[in-house]
């Protein structure tokens, strides 16, 4: 009687073990969620990348345009818009958008990342709208388009 009790138990079966693969559908929404994540900052990066890189060309163009300018009265108007354009982009419109006369150039001279003189060298600046075409010179340019150059790199 005893073997026909003992015939009738069967083995322990113990819980089978979990795989570490497949991975259950939590780990799957989190590892995307990652991924999404990672990609939007890459993508973000890249793009603010290539903007900076566009205004740099942007800029150049211009740059170039008063380089071209004949008129004295005309590439002193321009350069001095680009100089604007050029602080605004770099420093933000509330640091900078409201100078003028001395006090622009003194900015200009503390921001400037090539250490140029505005103050002494960007008088014609200020000056070239009011002066007769005959006083300016084209070589006074010089220097502030070089400096305007390494401004923008």
């Amino acid at each position: 009687m005893q073997n026909d009790l003992l015939s009738q138990l069967h083995d322990i079966h113990a819980i089978d073990t979990v795989d570490w693969w497949p991975l259950a559908i939590g780990w799957w929404l989190l590892i995307a969620l990652i991924m999404a994540t990672l990609v939007c900052v890459y993508g973000i990066a890249i793009y603010k990348k290539r903007q900076a890189q566009r205004w740099q060309k942007q800029a150049d163009a211009i740059l170039q345009d008063v380089e071209n300018e004949a008129d004295p009265q005309k590439k002193a108007q321009a350069l001095s818009e680009l100089l604007r354009r050029l602080a605004i982009q770099k420093y933000g419109r509330e640091s900078c958008a409201g100078l003028y006369g001395e006090k622009w150039l003194q900015w200009l001279s503390e921001h400037d990342p090539a250490n140029f003189d505005w103050q002494a060298h960007g008088q014609l600046l200020l000056n070239a709208l009011y002066a007769p075409q005959t006083s300016l010179v084209e070589n006074e340019f010089t220097p502030m388009l070089k400096a305007t150059k390494k401004w923008i790199k």
